[in-house]
Formats: C-alpha cells, sequence, structure tokens
C-alpha cells in the first residue's frame, strides 16, 4: 500500500520553485516548477527531418484547470521529447502546470524550432467561467479562420470539447481526458478531423466498486449538467437494485456554479444514503470539505469521479488514474500520428487507463465509517488526513 504523506509533496515542491514562477492557489495547492531554460538558437532548416516536413502549431484549450491535464500534458511533452519530436532538452518536472506564471510563453519559446510547437498565445484557459469560456472559442475559432496560425488543437476534457463548434473547425482535433463512451457522439465521433480518447466503462465500473463496499439503496448523483450522459445508470440500478436521484450543477460563473454544488449536497442529503461526485466543484478544492461535511454528518459515504485529487481534499473514496505517464504517451502517440498524415478518426481511440482506489482515512471517520480490510487491500493511495490549505 502506497501511503501519500501530503505536506511532504507540498514542501518538495515549493522548495524546487524558482521565486521567478508565479504560485497556483489552485487545486494543486503546490507552487509550480519552472520550464528550463531555452535552448540554443534553431538550426536554419530546422524541419527537414519532421514527419511532414513542416512545423505544427499547436494550441491547447480547457474549460479550467485540473490535476489531470496537467500530469497529462506533461508526460504527453516527456513522450514527445523522448521522439525528438519537440526539444530532447524539455524535462517538465513534477508538478508543473502549464497554465500558471509564463510557463506557456515558455513552452513557446523552447519548442521555436521544433516540429511541434506550443503556438503564441496558443492557451486558452475559460477558468470555469462560462463568459471566458465561451470568449475563448470565439477567440480561438478566428484565429483558426487564419492559415498558418494554429495547425492542431488539445482539448482537455468533454467541457473544452463541447466549447468548440467542432464541426466548423478544419485543423485536427484531439480530445483528451477519457471521455465516456455514451458521450463520445456528441463530441465529433464522426468528424474525420476530431480524435476522441474514449474510456469506455469507467463510471460503471466506478459505481460498481462503491456499491460492492457499501451496498447502498439509494445513489444521489451530482452531475455536471444536462450534457453529462447518465445512460449507464438505468441498467446497473436494475441490477443492483438501488435507485438514483440526479442533482445537476448548473451556472454561469465560478461562484454560480459553487452556490448549485452546495445547494445539491443539502437536496441529495434528503434521499440518499450514498453520493456520486460526478461534476467538480471547481478549483477551490480546498473549500471541499466544508461543502461536504453534512454529508459526513449523516454518514453518507462518498465517491469521486474526478480522482484522489478530491479524496486528498474531502472525498472518500475514488477509483482513478494510477499513472498518467501511460495516458501521455498514448496521446503523445496520437500526436505523431496526425503530424505524420494519418486521419485523426481513424486513429486508435480506446485507451485503457490503469487505476487504483484511493481512500481517505479522516473522512472515514468523520463519516462514521470503518473501512473492512478487503477494502484497504484494494486502496493503492491513502490519505491518512484531508489536506488543508495554507
Amino acid at each position: 500500500m502506497n501511503m501519500k504523506h501530503p505536506l511532504a509533496l507540498l514542501l518538495a515542491a515549493a522548495l524546487a520553485a524558482p521565486a521567478a514562477l508565479a504560485a497556483d492557489p489552485g487545486p494543486a495547492d503546490d507552487a509550480a516548477p519552472a520550464a528550463p531554460a531555452a535552448p540554443a538558437a534553431a538550426p536554419s532548416t530546422p524541419f527537414a527531418t519532421c514527419p511532414s516536413q513542416r512545423q505544427w502549431k499547436v494550441a491547447v484549450v480547457e474549460a479550467g484547470s485540473l490535476n489531470d491535464y496537467q500530469d497529462t500534458f506533461r508526460h504527453l511533452v516527456a513522450a514527445l521529447s523522448g521522439e525528438r519530436v519537440i526539444s530532447s532538452r524539455i524535462n517538465l518536472p513534477e508538478g508543473f502546470r502549464f497554465d500558471r506564471g509564463n510557463n506557456w510563453e515558455q513552452l513557446v519559446d523552447l519548442t521555436a524550432g521544433d516540429c511541434v510547437r506550443f503556438a503564441p498565445q496558443g492557451l486558452y484557459n475559460g477558468g470555469w467561467d462560462e463568459a471566458t469560456r465561451a470568449a475563448n472559442a470565439t477567440a480561438l475559432a478566428e484565429r483558426l479562420a487564419k492559415p498558418g496560425e494554429i495547425d492542431l488543437v488539445i482539448a482537455f476534457g468533454e467541457a473544452a470539447a463541447q466549447d468548440l463548434s467542432l464541426p466548423s473547425i478544419d485543423v485536427p482535433v484531439m480530445v483528451v481526458g477519457g471521455v465516456q463512451l455514451e458521450d463520445e457522439r456528441g463530441l465529433g465521433r464522426d468528424l474525420p478531423l476530431v480524435h476522441v480518447q474514449v474510456a469506455a466503462g469507467r463510471r460503471e465500473a466506478e459505481v460498481r466498486e462503491f456499491h460492492s463496499i457499501f451496498g447502498f439503496r439509494s445513489l444521489g448523483v451530482l452531475t455536471a449538467g444536462p450534457e453529462r450522459s447518465l445512460d449507464f445508470l438505468a441498467p446497473l440500478s436494475g441490477e443492483l437494485s438501488f435507485n438514483v436521484t440526479r442533482c445537476e450543477v448548473t451556472g454561469a460563473t465560478p461562484a454560480e456554479r459553487k452556490a448549485s454544488y452546495k445547494s445539491c449536497v443539502t437536496e441529495l442529503l434528503a434521499s440518499s444514503d450514498a453520493v456520486y461526485l460526478d461534476a467538480t466543484y471547481g478549483e477551490s478544492l480546498r473549500e471541499l470539505q466544508i461543502v461536504l461535511a453534512p454529508l459526513y454528518a449523516r454518514h453518507v459515504p462518498t465517491f469521486s469521479q474526478l480522482g484522489p485529487i478530491e479524496v486528498e481534499h474531502g472525498a472518500l473514496l475514488s477509483l482513478a488514474n494510477a499513472d498518467l505517464s501511460e495516458l501521455g504517451a498514448f496521446e503523445a502517440r496520437v500526436l505523431q500520428e496526425i503530424v505524420s498524415g494519418r486521419t485523426p478518426a481513424k486513429i486508435e481511440r480506446h485507451f485503457k487507463v490503469p487505476v487504483r482506489l484511493a481512500l481517505n482515512l479522516e473522512v472515514a471517520m468523520r463519516t462514521g465509517l470503518e473501512p473492512s480490510f478487503e477494502t484497504l487491500v484494494k486502496c493503492d493511495q491513502v490519505f491518512d488526513a484531508i489536506k488543508v490549505a495554507p
């Protein structure tokens, strides 16, 4: 069993970060390590050995920042660097966040002479704000209309992909983040220029595991909105004999969504003996334990679809990615195939990410639950306390 000590990790990350880099107050609660120094000037004919004998400029879109996006990106860059598609001198440290401080512009400079370059001003972070996300989508569409500005778009997560008008985009788009099979068609499955990484059956496996531990009869589901399909729950609830109550988190701004999230917790508390967190609270995860406190008091266990980052901050359990290096390598292979000329939609979409069970012992204690030996054996990651922000 791998016992993680969050305070030690926080200290290590803080010591590793240079003073010039902006600290991140978001869910990672870690100072973001900087990119390495820029390499020497590129040769005069840098693209002769590139797969398509030209440079590809890549933009990144995210509805808001999440740790999994950061880790996947870091491993994607490592894989591309290993294949010499981008500079072999790029070695992003653990905890690096591409959307903090001037890290993106450093990456732009680092890849200036490479086969794949991160596009100048090519990061579109919505900050979990609908107005910002809409403005980003418009700005990106305007740039895509100009030949040579951006050659490929990486959209982290379903929400980012939904922000884009995929049928009107005439450059390849990679949707990264384990889209559920039942949600895939709405994200461009039938569009030749769109590649969607699919995690078939992921949420079903999570709910099955949750039920095997607690045997709940009434499951409350806190979900992101009507576009988030929960069709997998109908046959599963019939098979395992439990009822489902759904509450949708709505709102155009982070503040509105947080208020809606809190309201859903109260609503589900009245009818559920377990709650599945299918929507994220946002970037202020330091508040999560306060929001979930009413569930602790009523002995209602929680399972986070987002993963260990929410378990660390106040959810009880999650089934999440054990190592995002393999996912980053998978997406790097997809990108390489695209720049080599393959049609995105014809590239393998299914990738089964290795998973683990994460458990927070303090949450278990506050919820009045004592994990069984069988449950503990399934845990590859155990947090002995809720992470408290400095």
